[in-house]
């Protein structure tokens, strides 16, 4: 009986991890068409898992290009890999656009301080395999890796920012939380900060101590307020000054 129930366990796990590994975006955003889907495999929890790769379609290879990590927030979501894919965009920024999926019961990060339910654990180990990866594949410019992501992937630009000085030039991170107690990690890095006034799940006093502490220590952090926005803050990608200073950044 204790076999059956080993066995019966082991294949749920098995069809729980492959579907969250192939779970695509929201289909009320926008299309994957631009999209290639790939499948990473590796020797760390849930060692099976994809992401969503935009190769600009004329791309020279003798080029080097940058590329941006999109980290989505709650059900897959996130604009800001469309937007970054768009035509229009690509003419005037033409750029590789990474999207990891995490899987079920991941968060990105977890922030230092904060207790995790049971179970949790963090993608943002695997992200950086996948972006590493992609980097030693086509002609990207390790000085322009730029990392952005809204709610828990704005938590996870802030832990990619702290944790990977040596390979992100430049992150922003959308209505998200960073203990304030944290700031020195921040002190030298080229980070913007939108936050929503209305936001509920994290409200903006925290992001204002965050930002406070960040200056405090010596940083220079970019931040804008969207007032009246609450936690729905995808159009904050809408918005062309943001990624005219993310790629003006450089390592």
């Amino acid at each position: 009986m204790m076999r059956k129930i080993i066995i019966a366990t082991f294949i749920t796990l098995l069809v729980i991890v492959g579907f969250s590994a192939v779970y695509p975006f929201d289909p009320a955003l926008e299309q994957t068409s631009k999209f290639e889907r790939r499948y990473h495999v590796s020797f760390r929890f849930p060692f099976f898992s994809s992401y969503l790769l935009f190769i600009p379609p004329r791309y020279d290879p003798k080029t080097n290009y940058p590329i941006v990590v999109v980290l989505h927030g709650g059900h897959k979501r996130s604009l800001a890999a469309f937007v970054a894919a768009q035509d229009k965009f690509q003419v005037q920024n033409p750029a590789f656009i990474l999207m990891p999926m995490a899987q079920f019961r991941q968060l990105w990060a977890v922030p230092p301080g904060a207790d995790p339910a049971l179970g949790v654990t963090e993608a943002l180990p695997t992200a950086i395999d996948m972006a590493e990866a992609v980097i030693e594949e086509f002609p990207i410019d390790r000085d322009r890796v730029y990392v952005t992501g809204s709610s828990n992937g704005a938590i996870g630009t802030f832990a990619a920012m702290a944790r990977h000085h040596d390979l992100f030039a430049a992150g922003i991170a959308v209505n998200g939380i960073w203990p304030a107690g944290q700031a020195g990690s921040f002190k030298r890095s080229n980070l913007a900060v939108y936050q929503g006034t209305e936001d509920k799940i994290f409200p903006v006093q925290k992001t204002r101590q965050l930002i406070e502490a960040i200056k405090a220590a010596g940083g220079r952090p970019k931040y804008i307020e969207m007032s009246g926005t609450g936690h729905d803050s995808w159009p904050a990608y809408r918005d062309t000054n943001l990624w005219e200073w993310l790629f003006s950044q450089s390592r």
